[in-house]
Parts: C-alpha cells; sequence; structure tokens
C-alpha cells in the first residue's frame, strides 16, 4: 500500500484503487506464466534491468525487448506480453508490431499514460500524469516492485 502511496504522491490524477486493481490483475496472470516480454523505448526499459534480475531470484523469467526505432516482427513467445510507452508513441511508431504483439494467444498488457487507439488488449495500466514528466521514471520503478512484491 505505501507504494501505491507513493505513486499517488507523484501524481495529478492517480485513482489508488483502480491502479491497485489493474496491477494486480496483471500480477496474478505473471504468477501463472511465470515469463514476462517487456517492449518499448531503450529508456524507460532501462529501468526494467533490475525488475528483471530481482524476478528471476523469483523463478520468474523477463524477457526486454528494447528498441530505439521501428521494430518490424515479434516472436510469438509464452508468457505475459507488456508494452511500456509513457505517451504512445510505442504504439503509434510500431504498429503493426504492437498488433501483433496484441493478438497473440498469451496476455498482453498496455502501460501507459495514454490509453487512447490501444486496440484490444488484454490488461492495461494507466499511469497517472504526474506534477513534473521528472516523476513518470520513478512512478515506472514504483510500479515494478509492487510487482515485484507481491508477485
Amino acid at each position: 500500500q505505501d507504494i501505491l502511496n507513493h505513486i499517488v504522491s507523484f501524481s495529478l490524477d492517480a485513482d489508488v484503487l483502480q491502479l491497485k486493481k489493474e496491477i494486480n490483475q496483471v500480477i496474478e496472470q505473471i504468477k501463472q506464466y511465470k515469463e514476462i516480454h517487456i517492449y518499448g523505448a531503450t529508456f524507460p526499459l532501462a529501468l526494467a534491468t533490475s525488475f528483471a534480475e530481482d524476478m528471476a531470484i523469483k523463478g520468474i523469467y523477463v524477457n526486454i525487448h528494447q528498441y530505439n526505432y521501428e521494430v518490424s516482427h515479434i516472436n510469438k513467445q509464452e508468457g505475459v506480453h507488456i508494452v511500456v510507452t509513457y505517451s504512445g508513441r510505442f504504439i503509434e511508431v510500431n504498429r503493426n508490431t504492437y498488433m501483433q504483439i496484441i493478438s497473440m494467444d498469451n496476455p498482453s498488457v498496455l502501460i501507459s499514460q495514454k490509453l487512447d487507439n490501444k486496440g484490444v488488449v488484454d490488461y492495461s495500466i494507466q499511469l497517472p500524469n504526474t506534477i513534473s514528466s521528472q516523476y513518470d521514471d520513478i512512478i515506472l520503478l514504483l510500479l515494478f516492485d509492487y510487482i515485484l512484491l507481491n508477485v
């Protein structure tokens, strides 16, 4: 609960109950599949490095797919597939790849501040708008910690 409260403290519009519900749904999928694939731009996903290492200790494999520019093809793999994009730009630049991700037989998750034009994704986590864009990364780190502590 403390982690969620910290997220709210950096936010302009976070609904802690909705955020908790969204994250807990994803946590249940992670517990079931024990494998995660995270997609997005290089910088936000660099923040997932220690998350991946810590999840490995818990027996959950995390594969980070970092991209600077357009992605042409995604390999279909078992696990929970998570797209992280603060602004939604990853989706716009990689529309075909994003559609491949969300159309897989495995659970798809979108973590973003912008959930419009998301397509039919299985789960979405709305990142709150923050008092400064400097806090977006902190919120993502807190989100990873919350998942780690509750898996």
